[in-house]
């Protein structure tokens, strides 16, 4: 049933919610005889667990299992029975044990060989065949084994055989040391079609094999009802019995007893014999009893493939029962990475020449010894690994060819990222996957001509560069750093172009004439005084750019095994930013120049200059990335100007500051330059570091020279006989803060200095702001792009000419595809998206609107208003094919300042006892705080589902935003708004796709706000519904540090809502850097295996997975060679163009989508790379179901510019930071506070899209 009510819910039908499961039950086993013929499907619904083959403990007078008996402590959820429930049940003989399991069963296929199904249940088995690897069998035995396989002697090669294996480890629990026998059994034949896990009941049920027996008239249930006393005498029995007959026991290649032989034709036609004697010690595991009892044995994890033909529907599992055994138990099958950063943890290693998925497969003794040979071949060179500044062994030069001739050699090390040690090899090549065809990528969809904004480079001759290390002294101001080292290049060596990176590095193509050290001193002037520097210049070391041309032979052969020559391509991007950084404003990699034309005014003080940013970066070939850049900068403007323009709209200059305005206005001067002079007196001009607002000039007091107290508004009238005009507003604090008394000046004699550089976060206007002045059509930007070559001026730099390097100043063009997007299905009818937009129709599955309410937190609407809002609201909702029901108007309701939780919290309280389970609230327009106000009172305290309307909304009615807050309504209460018509081929087996996000604070609060890590999964078959977990973490730490129980609670999730367990794990991670992947895939990707591992007893639980990076903020941009390409007013290329070749990696498979139609300026495609894949997904598997998430977004109708399950990790991760809204974390304590801030049970298990 679970199989085939996936494949059909696949197909469009909604899988029905299960949330809900009945209550444990035991059944005696007197009245446990089994039914003859087939067992009718809807009897067995009714039923809910009192049918045949159900537990019914409720039956039998004293084995009711109180709350109090469920086994908490180590969280597996068996139940423990009572001394004087254990008596009341009879004993069972230990040969009839498994009765009812198999007379269910159907008849196995003549394929089967029982021998080989539950080969450590027969101590004579028949030799397993060839293409039967028993460390493939059982891996969760052996990756606990010390010793690899060879060393082991023969009788300990089966330690299943459970009177051969050695003595348990004394910290397993009794029911944790056999369990892999069952859940590790090897799957049934191809020909049996994978939908029938849960098919209807056979008419004639078939005899089990002898040894799986149990008492006539006992059920498959059973087992979960005997109590673990029991099972525990049964099993000392077992073992007496057994004991004179170990010596019997036949190992692989011995002769095998005539009985073992003829068991199969018994298993068919005498199921009803007494089974054979000797059989009976292996039907059992034998193990030492332990102060510990066995928990209660369910027979659905013991026997999986046994029940997944039960008759009995799988709705009446409890769902705590369906992963339990190691809910809180770290896996032991998988230790922690190795302390060596170069060496993986081996589960995570792949042999030289494999791909990433051929891992999986190994047996984890194989990659054991692999690990231990690596180790061993690479100890003798870890002492020649050699670190900056040292000199590199010939070996290290040579590393490259050796790299491309011999791929199963150490990996090349020269080129490692600077910020390891040369001589490490990467894991990293190790892991990603890589591509299927290096000369090509994927091949569906139309293939048309673009323009890229990467530019070709010519190296004319590669040779090697020199390394030097720079120390200036004082290290501050540094954006005067290079013009001291241009002063000082002019004057020690006048001949030479250097490249200096502005901080601590400067390459040289050749030797600079001072030998190894030079320390001289030079001046810089700045504000009209001049400024000392120290520079000390020192060798460092040799880098070897010859390594970028066997770099690129390397990847043409196909070699899997080399690595980015980081250090390389740094010394290459140095040399081509040393110009443009001396003419330029430099911040990061780009460069900005005051706008003359016109001022970009961005508002709040802030305007944004033009820039160019470029990088050199490595695809099929090297390029140098060159695009538009826009920043913003501080105003040069009156500082009273500044004040009246940061401030809200009603604040005028003739009041003093409030509280909300202080805290803004001090935010925004905090760290700014300002001129100081005042009107009339020219010698009186002072360059000044605001360090904070103080109190206005008429309170300010100090004491002069001559110990005589006054305030500052005292003190510019009898000294500088200058009334100050403003005395109420605060005055800057400048200079020095260990001085005392503080200099403090007037606002009204300072001007903001221009050109500042800060590292701030904008506000929402200011962004909205420079989205639109940005926003401009592919022939503004290739313009503006043009202009910044031109700045750069390639041609004539002399630093670029020393190093011989060319720059190619046209656009690359290169073959891209468009693919086509897919259908959605509606409830009646199918549409196809045309330029990324399509038409909604009537819901695939709608939900009704009732017991809802309007909330007005706005004082300007009114009931009637609100009435007519809802009217049209249900107007558009039944369009849409949503019943909604007339709602409750709610009073008008005034927030105090202040108090605005509070208030909303009674009300919606009032509201929930009203059984009210919806709400609409109107907020007011300029107000965000009211947002996170109505968030945190409905979700975390009160437990209500809201919407936030704006007023204006309200007032305006459009159609547009009715249907768009229909969507999202619709989505909210579970329904589904539309789904995929053809499902992908990934789709089509129970498969859950992740999302994760981690979102950081702004600049200004790191170390004093956390960071946000947001995880979303589907659990419906279509893809559409998600659920979120989210986790506080360390500020600025980009790796999900409780990714395991993340995992976890969204399997668990998708197990309940559909009743099977996800065969495969499709992970989309956004906002990681490349320097960061190593990292990623051995702390993320082990974290997802450890959860699903943590799912079941064994640890053999293992989907597949496949793990891909989702990249945004990158500067690559395409542009249409053929207007007639293009979709749209601003010629951008179509919605659904790929480029998978050129520019991407040489070998690794990566690709930029470009999945959404831009509705302004030129759009940006999302760039993709596989981590990990135990599935090897075809590139065109892999591009089309990208491409179709960005399809399920389902607050609009257009496909968004990346997957919808990545987009919803960013909204679960901005909910998370409205919950930390104006509360105080304590970043010492974050699991406390993170206990704090939990989601109400009823919003998260009964709306668990409540976030969209």
């Amino acid at each position: 049933m679970g199989r085939k009510k996936y494949a059909k819910s696949a197909e469009g039908t909604q899988p029905r919610d299960q949330s809900e499961n009945p209550p444990i039950q035991q059944v005696p086993a007197a009245s446990t005889s089994i039914q003859q013929g087939p067992v009718h499907h809807e009897a067995s619904q009714s039923s809910r667990g009192r049918g045949q083959g159900r537990s019914a403990r409720s039956q039998e007078p004293n084995s009711k299992i109180e709350p109090n008996q469920l086994s908490r402590g180590k969280g597996r959820g068996f139940p423990s029975l009572s001394p004087q429930q254990t008596q009341s049940l009879p004993q069972i003989p230990p040969q009839q044990q498994y009765l009812s399991l198999h007379q269910q069963r159907p008849q196995p296929p003549q394929s089967f060989i029982s021998q080989q199904q539950f080969p450590s249940l027969h101590q004579q088995q028949l030799q397993p065949p060839q293409s039967f690897i028993p460390q493939q069998q059982f891996p969760s035995l052996h990756q606990q084994r010390p010793q690899p396989p060879q060393a082991l002697p023969p009788q300990q090669q089966f330690p299943l055989l459970h009177q051969q294996r050695p003595q348990p480890p004394q910290a397993l629990p009794p029911q944790q040391q056999f369990p892999s026998l069952h859940q590790q059994r090897p799957q049934p034949p191809q020909a049996l079609p994978s939908q029938q896990q849960f098919p209807p009941p056979q008419a004639t049920p078939q005899q089990p094999p002898p040894q799986l027996r149990q008492p006539a008239g006992s059920t498959s249930s059973s087992v979960a009802s005997t109590p673990p006393e029991v099972l525990q005498s049964h099993q000392e029995v077992t073992q007496t019995q057994a004991a004179p007959k170990q010596g019997g026991n036949k190992r692989r290649g011995q002769n095998k007893e005539p009985h073992v032989k003829k068991r199969p034709e018994q298993t068919s036609a005498a199921s009803q014999e007494k089974p054979p004697e000797k059989s009976e010690p292996s039907a059992k595991p034998q193990v030492e009893s332990s102060a510990q009892p066995p928990q209660a044995f369910i027979p659905q994890q013991q026997f999986p493939s046994l029940h997944q033909q039960r008759p009995q529907p799988p709705q009446a599992l409890p769902p705590q029962q369906q992963f339990p055994p190691l809910h809180q138990q770290p896996p032991q099958q998988f230790p922690p990475p190795q302390a060596t950063p170069q060496q993986p943890p081996p589960q995570l290693r792949q042999p030289a020449g494999s791909t990433s998925s051929s891992v999986a497969s190994t047996p984890p003794e194989v990659l054991q010894s692999h690990q231990e040979v690596t180790q061993t071949q690479a100890a003798p060179k870890q002492g020649g690994n050699k670190r900056r500044g040292q000199k590199k062994e010939p070996h290290v030069k040579k590393t490259p060819e050796q790299t491309s001739a011999a791929p199963q050699e150490k990996p090349p090390v020269k080129s490692e990222p600077s910020a390891k040690t040369q001589g490490e090899s990467s894991a990293l090549d190790f892991i990603v996957p890589q591509r299927q065809k290096l000369s090509s990528g994927g091949t569906k969809g139309r293939k048309i001509l673009i323009e890229t904004n990467h530019l070709a480079l010519q190296f004319k001759k590669l040779g090697i560069a020199y390394h030097y290390d720079v120390s200036i002294d004082p290290d501050k101001p540094k954006k005067l750093f290079r013009p001291a080292m241009e002063h000082f290049r002019r004057k020690f060596y006048p001949n030479r172009f250097p490249a200096f990176d502005g901080v601590k590095n400067l390459y040289s193509s050749s030797l600079l004439p001072f030998g190894e050290e030079i320390s001289e001193e030079v001046i810089v002037r700045e504000d009209d005084r001049d400024k000392t520097f120290k520079i000390k210049i020192k060798i460092a070391a040799e880098v070897d750019l010859t390594v970028l041309s066997k770099y690129f032979e390397a990847a043409g052969r196909g070699n899997i095994h080399m690595v980015t020559p980081q250090e390389a391509i740094q010394c290459i991007d140095v040399v081509l930013r040393n110009a443009p950084s001396l003419r330029c404003i430099p911040v990061g990699r780009s460069f900005f120049t005051k706008p003359r034309d016109r001022l970009m005014n961005l508002g709040e003080g802030m305007e944004m200059y033009y820039g160019f940013y470029q990088s050199a970066i490595l695809g099929w070939k090297p390029f140098l990335n060159v695009d538009v850049s826009h920043k913003a900068f501080p105003k040069e403007i009156h500082v009273l100007d500044a004040i009246q323009e940061v401030c809200d709209r009603y604040y005028q200059l003739t009041a003093p500051l409030e509280r909300e305005n202080f805290e803004v206005v001090n935010k925004f001067l905090r760290n700014l330059k300002v001129i100081y002079e005042i009107p009339g007196q020219p010698s009186s001009r002072r360059i000044m570091r605001i360090n904070e607002l103080d109190r206005p000039a008429a309170q300010a007091r100090f004491k002069n020279e001559n110990n005589i107290e006054m305030t500052v508004a005292d003190y510019f009238q009898r000294i500088k006989n200058v009334k100050l005009k403003f005395a109420h507003l605060p005055c800057l604090w400048v200079g020095s803060k260990q001085r005392d008394p503080r200099i403090l000046l007037p606002p009204e004699f300072c001007t903001i200095v221009e050109g500042q550089v800060t590292n701030r976060t904008m506000t929402a206007g200011q962004t909205s702001a420079m989205i639109k002045i940005a926003a401009t059509s592919t022939t503004d930007r290739k313009h503006k792009i043009m202009n910044g070559i031109k700045t750069a001026n390639f041609a004539k730099d002399e630093c670029a000419r020393e190093f011989d390097i060319s720059v190619n100043e046209k656009f690359a063009q290169i073959q891209a595809r468009v693919l086509d997007p897919p259908k959605l299905k509606y409830a009646n009818n199918q549409v196809m998206p045309r330029k990324g937009v399509w038409r909604a129709e009537k819901f695939d599955s709608s939900e009704r609107l009732s017991n809802w309410c309007i909330f007005s937190a706005d004082d300007r609407t009114t009931p009637q208003t609100m009435q007519d809002f809802a009217f049209n609201l249900a107007k558009e909702g039944r369009i849409l094919g949503m019943n909604i029901d007339d709602p409750h108007i709610c009073p008008r309701t005034r927030l105090m300042r202040g108090k605005e939780r509070a208030i909303l919290e009674e009300e919606f309280r009032k509201l929930k006892k009203n059984n009210i389970n919806f709400v609409v609230v109107v907020i007011p327009d300029f107000i965000k705080e009211m947002y996170n106000h109505v968030k945190q009172a409905a979700e975390l305290t009160v437990g209500i589902v809201t919407q936030c309307v704006k007023a204006k909304n309200v007032f305006q009615k459009k159609q547009s935003t009715l249907g768009n807050i229909i969507l999202k309504i619709n989505a909210k209460l579970n329904g589904r708004n539309h789904r995929l018509a053809n499902v992908p081929l990934c789709l089509q087996r129970p498969c859950v796709i992740m999302g994760a996000d981690v979102t950081h604070p702004s600049p200004e609060s790191r170390g004093s706000v956390p960071s946000v890590a947001a995880v979303t999964a589907s659990h419906d078959p279509c893809a559409f519904q998600y659920n979120i977990t989210w986790r506080l973490q360390p500020s600025t730490q980009e790796i999900i540090t409780d990714l395991t129980n993340i995992v976890r609670e969204h399997l668990l999730f998708f197990y309940k809502k559909n009743r099977v367990k996800p065969e495969r794990i499709i992970f989309f991670r956004d906002g990681v850097s490349e320097g960061q992947f190593e990292i990623v895939v051995q702390s993320e990707v082990q974290a997802i295996r450890n959860a699903c591992m943590m799912l079941e007893t064994t640890g053999n639980y293992k989907p597949k997975l496949t793990f891909l990076v989702v990249q945004k903020r990158h500067h690559t941009r395409f542009f249409p060679t053929n207007e007639r390409d293009s979709e749209d007013r601003n010629f951008n290329v179509p919605a659904g163009t790929i480029v998978d070749t050129e520019i991407t990696h040489p070998t690794a498979l990566d690709f930029y989508l470009v999945s959404h139609a831009s509705i302004q300026g030129v759009a940006r495609p999302t760039k993709y790379r596989k981590l990990w894949d135990d599935d090897d997904m075809q590139e065109d598997e892999l591009e089309e179901l990208t491409y179709h998430l960005c399809h399920l977004f389902t607050r609009c109708t257009r496909s968004v510019s990346y997957p919808a399950p990545t987009y919803y990790a960013h909204l679960a991760a901005a909910r998370a930071k409205v919950y930390c809204e104006r509360r105080a974390i304590n970043m010492n304590n974050l699991s406390r506070e993170q206990a704090q801030l939990q989601i109400k049970e009823e919003v998260i298990k009964d709306f668990p899209m409540f976030f969209v």
